[in-house]
């Protein structure tokens, strides 16, 4: 191999070792002390102690749950997620990411949602119209019966239009306050939640013509 060329091969690979070392160092340190800050059926809430960040910009963080794929990106020291499953272990992750894009190794934490011990709010049930100097006035239901308050989620096909602690909601409400459009037809559910996110199976269906008001 002519001496030229040795010596540019020579060159190019010390370069590389070089922003190999420079990159390696580049990388941010991890949060330490991971913990639980709050902990429910499907809903938890982590903290942790920040890196040093030698007076740079304070750092961002990926935070993870798996299994499921839960992904978010934190801003300060701390990440609630919701939706979880009761009476489930996950692992939780944190990395640091710097100014750069740079991420941390990441910090782990294995917690098991609380377990249900009760029965779920039982289902609303009758879901009718009820009618005022004979025209529709309210959208009525029989309360579910649970051990603690519930509030309803009351759906238009598959979507969840509104939501009431009272097991009633006025027609003029669902016009004027939720946007539903007089003279269409909607295929109307309810379902009861309690405070912890337990869910009652949904009512039966009630087929319903929005008159005009």
């Amino acid at each position: 191999m002519p001496a030229r060329l040795r010596w540019f091969l020579a060159l190019v690979l010390g370069l590389s070792a070089i922003s190999g070392t420079a990159m390696a160092t580049n990388v941010p340190s991890p949060p330490s002390n991971l913990h639980l800050s709050q902990l429910s059926f499907t809903w938890v809430e982590f903290i942790w102690d920040p890196p040093p960040t030698g007076g740079t910009a304070a750092p961002r963080y990926d935070v993870r749950i798996e299994p499921g794929g839960w992904q978010a990106t934190a801003l300060s020291a701390n990440k609630s997620f919701g939706g979880l499953q009761a009476g489930t272990t996950y692992e939780a992750s944190v990395r640091t990411i710097d100014a750069t894009g740079n991420l941390s190794t990441p910090t782990t934490l294995t917690f098991t949602t609380r377990p249900r011990v009760g029965p779920p709010p039982s289902t609303p049930t009758n879901l009718r119209v009820t009618t005022l100097n004979g025209h529709a006035d309210s959208l009525v239901w029989d309360p579910s019966q649970h051990t603690s308050p519930v509030m309803y989620w009351v759906y238009a096909g598959t979507e969840v239009v509104t939501a009431t602690t009272e097991p009633h909601i006025k027609v003029s409400d669902l016009v004027e306050i939720h946007c539903l459009e007089p003279g269409s037809t909607y295929s109307f559910e309810v379902q009861a939640i309690d405070y912890d996110n337990y869910q009652s199976a949904h009512s039966a269906q009630l087929t319903f013509t929005i008159p005009a008001l």
